[in-house]
């Protein structure tokens, strides 16, 4: 019998629809069953989500698929279930609305095994749009869509970047080392995890063979989307960098201002190519999150 050499982990919260597809894709691997399992994390779904999942394990049999409930509200929590109850030491997250390539956990595995120091290891995320792509987006705005792409070259992640949720991979000793996901985190808890690591000195790796196609569904793709998002996650960032303490709320809300700039230029850039509606995205994009992050200040 072949080594249990990963887990991947997909969290999900009344979005059934979503699951046939992911789980299709896991069991799509072009390494073996047995070298893998596949854990689906019911974070308290009111949906039919429990029924599609005992469905999947009866049609799959073949395959390790295990079904976990976590009732604890929240994306962090639902990670944490998901990690402790992994029987491998390599333990994967992807989104329950993603769709990993054949040869994601051979390369992911083999990514390990090469970079014995590496704690996690993030890969490419790849768009797979669901409606027309609006004429504002620009690929300065990839990141509000949860896309990564970030070259052709394995290399260190900077310390300001970070592997997205929808596509990271973790040694289980090193989860355990750090706590795990913070459950107060409802959003950026992936930024979170990679600072907590970045604290106690971890190596996180990109790899770009190490791919997830991500869906992008057509409600997503509309202005007051980018809204709602940005606000969201400037409010969140500033609770994560708030338990830094006042010296890190003010680098952050320098950083933020920085950025409203840097696309203030870029939107006068783009003007002058004629493209004003991107432009425009992009600085409505910025003043949402710094909105967000100024909304915690008050």
């Amino acid at each position: 019998m072949s080594e249990l050499r990963a887990s991947i982990i997909v969290c999900t919260r009344n979005r059934s629809h979503f699951l046939e597809d992911c789980v299709a894709a896991v069991c799509a691997q072009s390494i073996k069953p047995e070298s893998f399992e596949l854990l689906l994390v019911d974070n308290g779904s009111e949906d039919d989500t429990a029924e599609v999942c005992a469905k999947i394990i009866s049609h799959r049999h073949a395959f390790n698929i295990r079904y976990l409930r976590e009732e604890t509200p929240g994306l962090s929590a639902a990670r944490n279930a998901g990690w402790r109850a992994a029987r491998a030491d390599l333990v994967s997250f992807i989104d329950d609305d993603a769709l990993v390539d054949p040869a994601f956990l051979q390369e992911l595995v083999s990514a390990f095994d090469r970079s014995t120091n590496a704690a996690s290891i993030g890969g490419r995320i790849l768009p797979v749009f669901q409606g027309e792509l609006p004429g504002w987006f620009s690929p300065l705005l990839k990141g509000y869509l949860s896309l990564q792409d970030l070259g052709g070259d394995e290399r260190a992640y900077r310390p300001h970047e970070f592997a997205y949720g929808c596509n990271m991979a973790f040694r289980k000793s090193w989860l355990e080392k750090v706590g795990g996901f913070d459950p107060e985190m409802k959003h950026a808890e992936d930024k979170d995890i990679a600072w907590k690591l970045n604290s106690e000195g971890a190596l996180r790796e990109y790899h770009p063979k190490v791919v997830v196609r991500h869906c992008v569904p057509e409600s997503r793709l509309t202005l007051s989307a980018l809204d709602g998002i940005a606000k969201r996650t400037g409010e969140w960032e500033l609770k994560r960098v708030r338990r830094l303490g006042r010296g890190s709320i003010l680098m952050k809300r320098i950083e933020y201002y920085a950025k409203l700039c840097f696309a203030i230029g870029a939107s006068i850039a783009y003007a002058c190519l004629g493209r004003i509606s991107k432009g425009r995205a992009l600085v409505r994009y910025r003043l949402a999150l710094l909105a967000g992050f100024r909304h915690g200040l008050s």
